[in-house]
């Protein structure tokens, strides 16, 4: 899960009502738009995966399989399997 820190920021009212206005317009929340603009103020736009679009390739899914197997049966694994499981 990601790290995610909830802050509270003072604006004028003013430019709330128009971050508002252009998240409704982009059908996005509030909160999905200011961090946009902020990763975008520090120069750092963190990728996002659309999960919609995505299509793992069978590596990923054989690998899928194998920790779902292997997280079912976690007492049987060597220690550093379990290690990387609990992470």
């Amino acid at each position: 899960m990601e790290n995610i820190r909830q802050t509270v920021i003072r604006m004028d009212e003013a430019l709330y009502k128009l971050l508002k206005v252009k998240a409704r317009k982009e059908n996005r929340s509030l909160n999905s738009l200011m961090v946009t603009i902020l990763e975008r103020g520090v120069g750092v736009e963190l990728p996002r995966l659309d999960l919609a679009d995505y299509q793992p390739d069978e590596s990923i899914l054989s690998l899928g399989v194998l920790l779902g197997r292997a997280s079912q049966d976690k007492e049987s694994l060597d220690d550093r399997a379990k290690y990387i499981l609990d992470k």
